[in-house]
């Protein structure tokens, strides 16, 4: 019987894309230029975070469950960070501020920070 087995090497083509385009939002968002289909600060927000999620299943949470690295602890700092990502996303969802957070671009600016932060972190816990 053959074991089922998931590579945890190389970069993923829809990872790249979607990076792209993540970095293609923050940069029109931040330049204060208008974005097609998301016209408010708040769809922006709402873009970015399912744009994460996605690249965050691929390249992120997916390869700590193929490599059965669940307690490590820079994983455990994704999980938080990912929260808190999730949890601005879902009070934008509703038309909700979180403290301090007293506008969906400043929201947007956390979650763009918070993101780098998962990325870097992702990057050392692949290399190590």
């Amino acid at each position: 019987m053959k074991a089922n087995s998931i590579s945890t090497g190389g970069t993923n083509l829809v990872v790249i894309a979607l990076g792209i385009l993540a970095v293609l939002l923050v940069f029109a968002v931040l330049t204060g230029r208008k974005v097609p289909l998301l016209s408010s600060d708040r769809a922006a927000l709402l873009g970015l975070v399912v744009i994460g999620m996605a690249i965050c299943s691929q390249a992120g949470i997916g390869r700590v469950a193929a490599s059965g690295e669940w307690a490590h602890p820079l994983s455990i700092i994704g999980y938080v960070l990912g929260g808190i990502i999730v949890l601005i996303g879902i009070a934008a969802l509703f038309g909700k501020q979180i403290p301090p957070l007293n506008s969906y671009h400043q929201s947007f600016t956390a979650v763009v920070v918070i993101a780098a932060v998962k990325v870097v972190l992702a990057t050392i816990h692949r290399l190590l």
